[in-house]
């Protein structure tokens, strides 16, 4: 004698014997349970800029001036990450790259073509934020990666400053 599996619902009466987790049937299509959008749907899209537009941004990046004291204080600040106490994973050398990329972006959006190190010092929360791993004494006593960030900027000794704007010859 075959015995009837027993019948599971939830409060609201869904039904979730039918092999289910969402009570869904096999013979429904899987889309009928999401919205539908259709013409003028406020989910339409448009291209903010054309792929040409996004190349030249690329090129406008690259072009950027980076000293070699701004990349010197960029592997520093990597360097610290390595080495700091509530860190157990620092910042690897692809982040440094990152660091470039994003501080000439940044320099190229406030209309500059060399980056400074406030450009540096902006960009290292949202480049360094996700890549540092925190070691479990510094995530239980309450220590946050912001507070990981901030003390790399105040432990990394700025580079000299020099008299005048923008790049120079030799760097």
């Amino acid at each position: 004698m075959r015995r009837e599996r027993p019948r599971s619902h939830t409060a609201n009466g869904t039904d979730f014997s039918s092999g289910s987790r969402w009570g869904i049937r096999p013979e429904q299509k899987k889309t009928d349970c999401l919205p539908r959008t259709g013409a003028g749907s406020p989910f339409e899209l448009s291209a903010a800029v054309t792929g040409s537009q996004v190349g030249s941004l690329m090129a406008g990046v690259a072009a950027v001036h980076v000293s070699a004291a701004a990349r010197g204080y960029i592997l520093d600040l990597v360097a610290v990450s390595r080495a700091h106490p509530a860190v157990s994973v620092g910042a690897s050398p692809r982040a440094a790259l990152s660091l470039v990329r994003a501080a000439s972006a940044l320099a190229l959006a406030s209309g500059r073509h060399f980056a400074v190190p406030s450009d540096i010092q902006q960009v290292l929360g949202p480049v360094l934020g996700h890549r540092l791993l925190l070691n479990s004494g510094s995530e239980a006593s309450g220590t946050g990666i912001d507070e990981v960030i901030g003390d790399l900027i105040h432990q990394v000794r700025l580079p000299e400053r020099r008299t005048g704007a923008g790049p120079r010859s030799g760097d």
